[in-house]
C-alpha cells in the first residue's frame, strides 16, 4: 500500500480513477478480507478525475483479529449441539468426500443421463434402480480394496470384459452353469468373493 501511495501524483496515478483501480486490485486474492483494516481517502486535484495524493491508515486492532483466524475453518450446521459436539461435525466433513465421489460414479460409471420418463412412477423405478446400482458399486469397491483384488469395481469389472458364461441344461433335466477361459486373475476374484466356479470343471 505504502507503494501505492508513494507513486500518486505521477504518470497515470495522476488519474483518481486509475489510482483506486490500483487500491482495489492490491486487495485482490489473499488479501481481500484485510480490506476492511484500511481507512484510505484521496486527495482530488483541481482537474476532473485528478488526484494529487492518498493518505490511508491500518487499524492494528481489526488486522490483528483477522490474524489470529488464519488456518481456522468455520463449518455451518443444522444438526443439534446437544448430540453431535464438534470433532464429530468435523469428522463428517471430513468423509464428504465419500458423497462427491458417489456422484462421480453416477456420472461416470453408472452413465446417468437426462430423463426423459414421463410417469412418475417410471422415474421412481429409474432413481431406484440408479441407487441400488451406486451401492452395489460402492460395497464392491469396499470389498476389492479390502481383498486387495482392484482399487475400485470399475477394475474388477474391467477383469471381465471378455468373460464367456455358459449355461447348459444336461439330459437329465439339471443346469449346468460355468464360465469359460477364465484367466488366473478372474479366478482369484472369485476366490476372493467366495463365490463359486473358483475352480471351474
Amino acid at each position: 500500500m505504502s507503494a501505492i501511495a508513494s507513486k500518486v501524483g505521477v504518470r497515470r496515478y495522476k488519474t483518481l480513477d486509475y489510482t483506486r483501480q490500483q487500491v482495489e486490485k492490491f486487495f485482490e486474492g489473499e488479501r481481500r478480507r484485510y480490506r476492511r483494516c484500511y481507512s484510505i481517502e484521496y486527495r482530488e486535484g483541481t482537474e476532473e478525475n485528478s488526484v494529487e495524493g492518498m493518505v490511508f491508515s491500518l487499524s492494528l486492532a481489526e488486522f490483528g483479529r483477522l490474524r489470529e483466524l488464519d488456518g481456522r475453518y468455520f463449518i455451518i450446521t443444522a444438526l443439534p449441539k446437544e448430540t453431535h459436539d464438534a470433532l464429530t461435525i468435523l469428522n463428517y466433513y471430513k468423509k464428504r468426500d465419500v458423497t462427491e465421489q458417489a456422484m462421480r460414479i453416477l456420472k461416470k460409471d453408472l452413465k446417468v443421463r437426462p430423463i426423459f420418463l414421463q410417469k412418475d412412477s417410471r422415474v421412481a423405478a429409474l432413481a431406484y434402480l440408479t441407487v441400488f446400482a451406486l451401492m452395489v458399486f460402492t460395497l464392491l469397491t469396499a470389498l476389492a480394496k479390502r481383498l486387495g483384488i482392484g482399487r475400485t469395481a470399475r477394475h474388477v469389472f474391467d477383469l471381465f470384459w471378455t468373460v464367456v458364461f455358459v449355461r447348459l441344461r444336461q439330459m437329465d433335466g439339471k443346469w449346468l452353469e460355468t464360465f469359460l477361459n477364465l484367466t488366473e486373475a478372474q479366478l482369484q476374484v472369485f476366490k476372493a468373493l467366495g463365490l463359486p466356479f473358483a475352480n471351474p470343471p
